[in-house]
């Protein structure tokens, strides 16, 4: 943090927050894979804990944004094997995010 924002009257006290371990990151994946699972939308090949041990060091956010960006995948990959951009609601049912979507999402946080 710039000294600046530090001096008196800005910000006071500095709170130091841990990152979360595996229990927590856990935790916070299942907060934002809950809907996938719900939709059926999760492939049976996620390796949940594979994932979690590949979070180590990652903030909550970071946890999060690997969900987010794990069906950001999916839906990317499926637009892009279309000839049309146009795709029916039963379509968009059918998508599932598989393993391969959470790890290169793990390796493009990662770089």
């Amino acid at each position: 943090i710039d000294p600046v924002l530090l001096r008196q009257g800005r910000i006071e006290k500095a709170i130091k927050v841990e990152l979360p371990n595996a229990a927590a990151r856990s935790a916070i994946f299942d907060i934002y894979t809950e809907a996938l699972i719900r939709n059926a939308a999760l492939h049976q090949d996620v390796d949940i804990n594979n994932i979690i041990r590949r979070t180590e060091g990652m903030t909550a956010a970071h946890v999060e944004q690997i969900g987010r960006l794990a069906v950001h995948a999916v839906m990317r990959r499926d637009i892009l094997g279309r000839d049309k951009f146009d795709i029916t609601e039963e379509q968009t049912e059918a998508l599932e995010v598989c393993n391969r979507d959470f790890i290169d999402t793990l390796s493009k946080l990662s770089t």
